[in-house]
């Protein structure tokens, strides 16, 4: 693999034990040489004179890159003065292929695991570190705008650039849907190395809490008249992708039992509805969401309180009631208010 050690070496056997010739080795392919080893750097081996140098093959001084055939590497004993003619070896073929890598994704916010949960709406992070195979290898990433690409499960939803210096580059998203992602990173590779995809990361993700406001115009109406009241929904979630959507129901309880009032679409994150009472009485305006595929349902109630007042004239002394009187009578006035106001008075 491009990137990895390797070793050439050349033996030179001569016809006899003169050990001294003065000529240089070099290993080439073709007219390229890759490198050479002068006689004073070889090493005698059982009578032979032996040329040995080990490169790495990530160097481009050697001109060893990936190829797609195989490097016919020779070996030519040059004369330079010496007994022995120039010659040269038979080949040896060296494939170069690219270097493999690795890819890992990691959440701040579930360090060392493969899975967490976060609320719809919420941001979610992953960095994705990119490293070569071969440890302390000397080949420089290509700077590459689509070097990673983010996948969720066959979809790719980011492209993150990288380069030499920038190998770990983070993703963020605040609209992942409701459900079940199995995220992964691929590097797309370059001249030298290989593509390379994570070990999935499975997000799961629940849907956003809700919280509903009830309000009325007022809370107090003589009966007869008509309560408006207002559902106003919001989420806790960091941010909201999409609005809160769905119905909201209504119901009102009081001295006639519980009564359905008109259920309504939420509009901008509101819902209303209207209510006339047909008794006298306080009553539970109770506003129910239902939920939809992104944010949980909800509820709240409020208390209106729809009133009468009536008059009685009668005579104190029998205390029943009177029409007339004669000028001069007694009588006694009272006022019954429906239902009793029950609020404390400092």
């Amino acid at each position: 693999r491009r990137g990895s050690m390797v070793t050439l070496t050349a033996t030179l056997d001569p016809a006899s034990n003169d050990i001294n010739q003065p000529g240089s080795v070099d290993f080439l392919y073709g007219s390229t040489v890759i490198t050479s080893v002068a006689r004073g750097a070889s090493n005698l081996v059982n009578g032979k004179q032996v040329y040995s140098t080990t490169i790495n093959t990530g160097d481009n001084a050697f001109s060893l890159f990936v190829s797609g055939n195989p490097y016919q590497i020779q070996a030519r004993y040059n004369q330079n003065g010496g007994n022995y003619p120039t010659q040269i070896s038979t080949t040896q073929p060296l494939s170069i292929i690219a270097q493999d890598t690795t890819v890992a994704l990691a959440s701040p916010l579930f360090p060392a695991q493969n899975a967490g949960s976060i609320l719809y709406g919420n941001r979610f992070d992953l960095a994705a570190t990119l490293a070569p195979a071969i440890n302390g290898s000397i080949i420089p990433f290509a700077s590459n705008l689509t070097g990673i690409r983010i996948l969720d499960g066959s979809t790719v939803i980011a492209t993150l650039p990288i380069s030499n210096d920038s190998r770990s580059p983070v993703f963020s998203k605040t609209d992942f849907t409701v459900g079940s992602h199995v995220l992964t990173a691929q590097f797309v590779g370059d001249s030298n190395y290989s593509i390379a995809t994570s070990q999935p990361f499975t997000l799961t993700v629940t849907k956003a809490s809700t919280s509903l406001a009830l309000t009325s115009v007022t809370d107090y109406l003589p009966l007869g008249q008509t309560f408006s009241l207002t559902a106003s929904l919001t989420s806790t979630a960091q941010t909201m992708p999409t609005a809160i959507s769905g119905l909201v129901s209504f119901t009102a309880t009081g001295p006639g039992g519980t009564v359905n009032l008109p259920t309504t679409i939420i509009n901008g994150g509101k819902a209303s509805t209207t209510f006339t009472p047909a008794v006298a009485g306080h009553y539970t305006i109770t506003a129910n969401y239902s939920g939809d595929n992104n944010y949980q349902a909800t509820s709240n109630t409020r208390v209106t309180t729809a009133s009468t007042i009536t008059i009685e004239l009668t005579d104190p002394l029998t205390s029943q009631s009177v029409t007339s009187l004669q000028r001069g009578a007694e009588v006694k006035l009272t006022a019954r208010l429906t239902p009793s106001d029950l609020t404390s008075i400092d």
